[in-house]
């Protein structure tokens, strides 16, 4: 109804401006300007553009004609043209508009200095919009943080007029934070502009009503991300009704307004586990970006985003539903990365990554593999055109890596790990910050891990001495840091040392310097850590004869084992532990000693089986085996029989040749133990 009454006006100024163009030309000029922003604030791109260019034609022939004296016009409509381009995509074009139009608020500062400030701010403002949405959010801070110094200082002459610019700006300048990643000054920032904004609207609503809600969006998206998901869901219910409102009225141009806030709104809930907010939310968004993709196709971009937001809430509990939408969003992700690759190929590969997790999950591992290798090529191509992208190159290389060792594709694995190591080492020397040495010891203890696997265990042991100096200095340089990253480190040196047939001193000193670690960490996933470490450490204590130590530390691992909840992974590390004292008892005569131990791993063997069958048979049928041989040392022969029955019907019922195998060792071993003499407890031979 307004913009009617605008056009209604223009029309009237026209005939007047061609009998009295010194009068009227000046209003007609500015008619225009606020014509073209009515119409850009309904979603007309071109009538705005054409309002604004005709703006600019007639304040140009009346500067012309007087000089220095329509220079506020001028700058106004130059000014309002370059938003027109923003809008349009044609960059450049409007920055160089822009600058124009500063130059002129300059010029004008000696004869109204108030308007050419104001002007000079609202341009600053437009020129950190233009720089953001260009991907250049440290200049676009810049231009906005000049805007807000001279909002602050003009906002004591009229503060109802220039509160509403002063919170757009801050509005702007949280955006430019929260792209650089300085989330904290993001939201101290639009707390301000919400806080401005909830104020106008009290005097001004409509005026206001809009950019509120879009400042409390934007401050939500920030307060989710430094971890307060409860305020965002509080801003995003407030910002709804004028989202919905505008949405409703003005589809194309507020329509995607309402769906980055159901986006946000589905993240946020999805944060705090309350997933039925979170799938309706997700769905609203998914419904509103379809219908705004289908009006206009430059919304495809909203549409890949929320259904990876539908994905990720969907994906626990019908991953199938996860797989669908997350193919949909690669396929649209792949048509806009063919037309703008710079601005999309990234997200592609964000897409495909997820796709390939969900798959992965799935076990459906071929097309999981596939997918993560398409992304890998994608991050490496937008490596290749800029470096910024090479850290997360290199993560996608070193997680590609660990995915092709659990597929059993071993040499595959272990290129990508190096390649990942080669690029994580040239960031590392590039680096005056020390910003990536943490990636580059990941890579190298990955690469160490699968080089010895490979049959390079003489090469795996530099990889993983030069991982554990990383964690050193890392460590030194923050003492208070967690260690355990180091400790799990040693733990791969000592490994890798002794694949390689390296020094037995050296590795026992790193497994003992990890255990010492791992024993002032708490949680449950380092007791386990230690368990395994001490597990290790007696290993290779037994192989260089000192058996007694090697027990005692295998006693420290079975107590943490048994405090550990009794997951099916800890139960059988915990077997495997009692398997392993149980031996080193025996080797040094301790047979009785050795049979507790036995009959406890053979139980928890036995658990397992029934709950996954055929999984541990053959260490349950190795517990049987030297179960039987022990009770046949201690003279306790009937139940060695009954073992060996036991150990018989095992192997009869698994079709693994190795039971039976074991089953012929056992009897084997029993008569050697039987033809020995056994001495009585008075030393006579029996």
């Amino acid at each position: 109804m307004r913009t009617n009454r605008r056009r209604v006006r223009l029309m009237v100024l026209r005939s007047l401006a061609t009998v009295w163009s010194g009068s009227f030309q000046p209003r007609l000029v500015s008619a225009l300007t606020k014509l073209s922003e009515a119409e850009s604030a309904t979603g007309r791109a071109e009538p705005a553009e054409a309002a604004a260019a005709e703006a600019v034609r007639l304040a140009r022939r009346l500067t012309a004609a007087s000089p220095g004296k329509h220079l506020l016009l001028l700058a106004r409509a130059v000014g309002r043209h370059a938003a027109c381009q923003q809008s349009s995509d044609a960059f450049d074009q409007a920055l160089a508009e822009l600058a124009e139009a500063s130059g002129h608020y300059e010029a004008a500062r000696d004869a109204s200095p108030q308007a050419a400030a104001a002007g000079l701010a609202e341009t600053r403002t437009t020129v950190a919009v233009t720089l953001n949405a260009r991907g250049r959010p440290d200049e676009a801070l810049g231009a906005a943080e000049d805007a807000i110094v001279a909002w602050r200082a003009l906002l004591p002459s009229n503060p109802k007029r220039y509160a509403f610019r002063l919170a757009h700006s801050l509005n702007v300048a949280a955006g430019c934070l929260g792209q650089l990643g300085r989330h904290e000054e993001a939201v101290a920032a639009g707390s301000e502009a919400v806080d401005l904004y909830r104020r106008l609207t009290l005097r001004t609503k409509m005026r206001c009503l809009y950019h509120a809600s879009h400042a409390r969006v934007r401050l939500a998206k920030q307060l989710r991300i430094v971890g307060r998901p409860e305020e965002a869901l509080v801003h995003l219910d407030a910002a709804l009704p004028a989202a919905e409102a505008f949405a409703w009225r003005y589809p194309i141009t507020y329509g995607s307004h309402l769906a980055w806030l159901r986006y946000e709104e589905a993240v946020a809930a999805a944060d705090l586990g309350l997933h039925p907010q979170a799938t309706k939310a997700a769905r609203a968004a998914l419904t509103q970006c379809r219908s705004l993709s289908d009006l206009d196709p430059t919304h495809q971009a909203r549409l890949a985003d929320t259904l990876r937001c539908w994905a990720d809430i969907r994906a626990p509990s019908s991953p199938g539903d996860a797989v669908t939408a997350l193919r949909e969003a690669v396929e649209i992700r792949s048509r806009l990365s063919s037309a703008q690759p710079e601005a999309n190929r990234t997200r592609h590969a964000n897409d495909l990554w997820a796709l390939a997790d969900v798959l992965w999950a799935l076990d459906r591992v071929g097309e999981a593999i596939s997918a993560y290798g398409q992304a890998v090529d994608l991050y490496r191509q937008a490596a290749a055109e800029d470096a910024a992208h090479e850290p997360r190159l290199v993560e996608a290389l070193n997680s590609w890596a660990n995915r092709l060792d659990d597929a059993g594709d071993l040499v595959k694995a272990r290129d990508a790990a190096s390649e990942a190591a080669t690029v994580a080492r040239r960031l590392a020397d590039d680096d005056e910050q020390d910003s990536h040495l943490d990636l580059l010891a990941v890579c190298l203890y990955t690469l160490s891990s699968l080089m010895a696997r490979t049959g390079q265990e003489a090469d795996a042991v530099q990889p993983a001495r030069e991982s554990v100096a990383l964690r050193r200095r890392l460590t030194g340089s923050r003492p208070d840091a967690d260690q355990t990253d180091l400790a799990r480190g040693l733990n791969n040196l000592a490994i890798r040392l002794i694949d390689a047939n390296r020094s037995a001193e050296e590795a026992t000193a790193a497994f003992q310097e990890a255990a010492a670690i791992y024993r002032s960490a708490t949680t449950d996933v380092h007791q386990s850590s230690l368990a395994l470490t001490l597990s290790n450490l007696a290993l290779t204590l037994a192989d260089t004869g000192r058996a007694e130590d090697a027990i005692t530390h295998l006693d420290e691992a079975i107590a943490i084992r048994t405090r550990l909840d009794p997951t099916p992974e800890n139960r059988r590390s915990l077997a495997i532990s009692l398997c392993r004292r149980a031996k080193y008892l025996a080797d040094n005569g301790r047979h009785a000693e050795a049979i507790p131990d036995l009959d406890r791993a053979t139980t928890i063997y036995q658990a397992l089986s029934r709950t996954e069958p055929g999984k541990d048979e053959t260490e349950l049928a190795w517990c049987l085996k030297v179960t039987a041989i022990q009770l046949a040392r201690v003279d306790r022969v009937h139940q060695a029989v009954e073992t060996l029955d036991v150990l018989r019907d095992l192997a009869r019922q698994s079709t693994s040749p190795l039971l039976h195998q074991l089953y012929l060792d056992a009897i084997a071993a029993i008569r050697d133990v039987a033809s020995q003499p056994m001495e009585q407890p008075d030393g006579r031979a029996r």
